[in-house]
């Protein structure tokens, strides 16, 4: 099953800030979780929240899954050191 995928303004706005080769790879980590919301390494933030954090490189990704309606809410992307 795939997942709908939708990203904050202001998670938009910090892969924009980004250089283009580390948007790439965020971009298909992104493409990656609509197929798999919860790959190896993927951790759980708040247990009832569906909010999970997964790393690409230097960067977290932190996430919302809402399984009944089959839809991944990026809310945030930061450096490690950031966040």
């Amino acid at each position: 099953m795939s997942y709908q995928l939708q990203v904050v303004s202001t998670a938009a706005q910090q892969i924009e800030q980004l250089n283009s080769q580390v948007q790439q790879q965020i971009i298909i980590k992104l493409e990656e979780l609509t197929l798999n919301p919860l790959p190896a390494g993927a951790r759980n933030l708040e247990v009832g929240k569906n909010l999970y954090v997964v790393t690409q490189g230097n960067y977290r990704i932190v996430y919302q899954i809402q399984q009944e309606v089959s839809l991944i809410t990026v809310t945030k992307v930061a450096h490690i050191k950031d966040y």
